[in-house]
């Protein structure tokens, strides 16, 4: 492509057929990156040009020098390569002479004019124009440290492979950027993915000191674990870049509405300890010491919101030890000043105003351009509103997210309108101090997450008690936050699940939650909303049920109890006494779910007016549904039975066994995998028994249950039964609504071709929170066994279950807490009869012992006995 001033490079035809192979060379070896003027334009790796020169039995140089001319080789390969491939290129390579005895070497290109120390000769002038105008073709810009604030010729060319945009705003583009090999120093970057934030500032003058600002902060900050590394910056043609490491999770306000969260403990524990650590990096930004070792030297950011926190990450194992945030987004910092004899500096507005704290507001419009004397600690307040949120979406996710911020401005509206024209519509405060609100929202989440887990109360307490503070009481020096959490900080006592749940063969016994100690002291101004922590809290620790939360329009959290669990197998495991389960529950047992009068709330309103469904009602398949089947074991249900019940808008409750079924399987985690193959999606009792069986089970997993599909096992589809959202905002998501966006699926043609199960069971089974000996699972695997692998009886998908099997026995977990139930649709004797093998022909432990962890049933079987499949040995036994 010819640059936009016209010149392009020419050569002289004599050289052409000596050197027509180089030149055949270059252009097949040429390859696109992006120049200043954001023209693709093609240019040659150093790389290949090296490896071709010095092909050992070529002598290429040589041959294009045309004579011995006193100049070593090796010289010209360490020193002038680059000149020389140009000069070849524009058909003077005798010119090298006076490249090598003027010293000209490869590492001061390019130039711009014509340097004077190669003389006036018009001959000579000639040849360094054709040079110069050559040259970016051969001396792409080169990434290495050291890199900053460099001026580049827009004519200079970036060897970016690939450039996809993250997002765009007034002030700047932000854009993931891959390099191509070679292009940068192993040591300046960790990879070849980096991040360009760029500044156009030919739009707009101040973006230039925005960009100015940012690369001063980022220098002065230098390296430390809990900031975006900064790898450098330049300017090209009116845009100001600053270079940055990549963070593959986006950022935190990404994970917040991603449909992901931590199923463990541990994992909570992980997610709140990585952002409390941003309190490492406010210290490090505000305790710099530029100028000299006894005076403290610092600057605030001013814009900590979870948009400017990155999320660092292994995206097949989100919430493992790789998790980490850190702190990006230095563009509005303050400069660095003293901070000895005061933290306070005049401060712009130009920040995100929700998480900006009540001494920084300016409520009225003609405040907007005015300056303000701020401290630092405003960046506390500002962490503090972020971990506010991430309490909240811990326990409800993105939608209990989005309640808070509504309630927030509900609130604003009706009782401080004066700060909705400043843009502080949504923020934490009234002006003066933290909303009752906020703290509502901090006693809701904790009555959500599990009293045995003491790091988020912690964390809440450290939140109310030293950041979310008028400026006057805050705590000034985010170390003494950290330090406070840093002591109160206890490791998990085990990698306990949410909610607190038993295993059949790991009984665990819970005391009632009125014998618990209540560790609270109330200590504000603001009454009862907002609840410290004393010294002598520990890791027990529940809900106080008096605290009013009709602020966020929900009910106050509830006592539930848990009864001591026997040891040994269920009493409600088939084949056992039925009469059991009245001996096992408390008699104080209730359920948010039970209040509800129908259970038909999982249909669309239109739906529920026509008995719920828009399908042909099923016929029944069994008129008597409690009579027991012949071998005396379960009494007869059938899929086809929960679909009409359904329709009909019976409660799960009225069915008969559902309460028997659901006390003896929990705790339990259900994964529905759906074959969504060519061959299976013209069959509609597919997603039909799908559903049903989701609506049935959803009462019953408290994970939520999941739905996946063999096309893209590792999308996850969540019904939201979190207990935030069905306890406190009763926001259950119905069933229907959950399997929406599958039915659209399944009507196109995306990933409808042959299925592929033992890749996708090997997708599902090695993240890290499936198999689990904190979390009892059963997958439920829809198919009907028509797979790739033409006649193969399924030894590779045999295979897959020997490692889960594996699994489980590192994790020493019992063999009826993780079962595959293999449900079948059609009749292909070769499928059907893969299935049969695998429900045959267990794998075998490191003992050489058969481990049965697969049934095999047909979707018109017994529903109690699909629903128990190899959890229960006797159900695994029938035909």
């Amino acid at each position: 492509m010819a640059h936009p001033d016209g010149n392009s490079a020419t050569r002289p035809a004599q050289d052409t057929s000596r050197n027509e192979e180089y030149f055949t060379f270059v252009q097949r070896n040429s390859i696109e990156g992006v120049d200043g003027y954001g023209h693709h334009v093609l240019f040659v790796p150093t790389t290949k040009l090296k490896k071709w020169w010095t092909e050992p039995r070529g002598r290429r140089i040589p041959r294009a020098l045309d004579l011995q001319n006193g100049i070593d080789i090796n010289v010209i390969i360490d020193y002038y390569l680059i000149i020389f491939s140009i000069l070849v290129y524009i058909g003077k390579p005798l010119y090298i002479h006076d490249f090598v005895r003027h010293g000209y070497t490869d590492d001061r290109l390019p130039f711009v004019n014509p340097p004077r120390i190669f003389g006036e000769d018009p001959g000579m002038l000639d040849m360094l124009r054709l040079f110069r105008d050559a040259q970016w073709k051969f001396c792409p810009v080169r990434f290495s440290k050291g890199m900053l604030r460099k001026v580049i010729d827009p004519r200079q060319i970036l060897p970016i492979m690939e450039s996809t945009v993250l997002k765009s705003s007034q002030k700047s583009t932000v854009k993931v950027v891959k390099l191509y090999p070679d292009s940068y120093d192993s040591e300046w970057a960790p990879s070849d993915t980096i991040v360009f934030k760029e500044f156009s500032t030919n739009k707009e003058s101040t973006l230039r000191h925005a960009w100015t600002r940012e690369c001063n902060a980022l220098a002065h900050i230098g390296h430390c674990d809990q900031i975006v590394q900064y790898l450098g910056s330049f300017e090209q043609k009116e845009c100001c870049v600053v270079m940055l490491e990549y963070a593959n999770g986006g950022n935190l306000l990404d994970l917040f509405k991603r449909n992901i969260l931590p199923q463990t403990i541990t994992e909570t524990q992980r997610v709140l300890t990585s952002i409390m650590t941003l309190l490492l990096a406010i210290n490090r930004i505000h305790n710099l010491k530029l100028r000299a070792e006894d005076q403290r030297t610092g600057f605030a950011h001013r814009d900590i919101n979870p948009e400017n926190i990155l999320v660092f990450w292994d995206k097949d194992y989100p919430f493992s030890r790789d998790f980490k945030v850190k702190l990006a987004d230095f563009d509005t910092a303050t400069p660095a000043q003293l901070l000895d004899e005061t933290t306070t500096g005049p401060q712009d507005n130009n920040e995100n105003r929700t998480y900006s704290p009540p001494e920084a507001i300016r409520p009225h419009r003609v405040q907007e351009v005015d300056l303000m004397q701020v401290s630092i600690d405003r960046d506390i307040w500002s962490l503090g509103c972020v971990l506010a949120d991430a309490l909240v979406w811990l326990a409800g996710g993105w939608i209990a997210v989005q309640t808070a911020e509504q309630d927030r401005k509900n609130i604003i509206a009706s009782s401080h309108r004066y700060l909705i024209d400043g843009g502080y519509g949504s923020c934490f405060h009234d002006g003066h101090g933290v909303l009752p609100c906020v703290l509502a929202s901090h006693q809701a989440a904790l009555a959500s997450l599990p009293s045995t887990d003491g790091t988020p109360r912690r964390v809440a307490d450290l939140i109310e008690r030293m950041m979310l503070q008028p400026s006057s009481s805050r705590v000034k020096r985010s170390m003494d936050i950290w330090n406070e959490f840093d002591k109160l900080f206890i490791d998990p006592v085990a990698n306990q699940p949410y909610p607190q749940q038993r295993s059949s063969s790991r009984p665990v016994s819970s005391p009632p939650a009125a014998n618990l100690p209540n560790t609270y002291n109330r200590q504000s101004s603001l009454g009862n909303n907002l609840m410290t922590l004393s010294p002598s809290t520990t890791n027990q620790i529940i809900p106080d049920p008096d605290l009013s939360l009709n602020t966020l329009g929900l009910d106050s959290p509830m006592a539930h109890t848990r009864a001591s669990l026997p040891a040994g197998p269920s009493p409600l495991s088939p084949g056992s006494r039925l009469e059991t389960p009245t001996a096992t529950y408390p008699p104080s047992r209730s359920s948010s779910i039970d209040k509800r009068p129908v259970e038909n709330m999982d249909f669309p309103p239109s739906q529920v007016q026509n008995g719920g469904s828009s399908h042909t009602a099923l016929p029944q398949q069994e008129s008597n549904s409690r009579s027991e089947n012949a071998n005396g074991l379960l009494p007869k249900k059938y899929v086809s039975d929960i679909i009409n019940d359904r329709r009909a808008g019976r409660r799960r409750e009225e069915i008969h066994y559902y309460e028997e079924f659901k006390l003896g399987i929990q705790p339990r985690h259900f994964i529905i995998v759906i074959d969504d193959s060519r061959s299976m999606r013209g069959d509609e009792r597919v997603l039909d028994t799908a559903e049903a069986l989701a609506w049935l089970i959803k009462p019953i997993d408290s994970l939520g249950v999941e739905v996946r599909l063999t096309s893209n096992p590792l999308n996850r589809y969540l019904s939201n039964s979190n207990a935030f959202r069905t306890k406190f905002l009763g926001l259950q998501q119905p069933t229907a609504s959950l399997f929406k966006p599958i039915r659209e699926w399944f009507r196109g043609h995306k990933g409808a071709g042959p299925c592929n199960m033992e890749l996708s069971l090997n997708k599902i089974f090695r993240e890290a929170s499936v198999v689990n000996r904190d979390h009892p699972t059963s997958v439920l695997v829809l198919t009907n066994g028509i797979w790739e692998g033409g006649v193969g009886k399924g030894e590779n998908v045999r295979r897959t279950i020997g490692e889960v099997v594996r699994q489980m026995e590192t994790q020493n977990i019992a063999r009826t807490d993780f079962t595959i139930q293999l449900l079948s649709f059609g009749d292909d004797p070769t499928g059907i009869g893969r299935l049969e093998y695998l429900d045959d022909n267990p794998p075998k432990d490191s003992r050489g012992r058969a481990c049965d962890i697969v049934d095999h049933k047909r979707h018109t079987d017994n529903l109690w006995e699909i629903l128990w499949g190899a959890a229960s040995e006797e159900v695994d036994k029938l035909p």
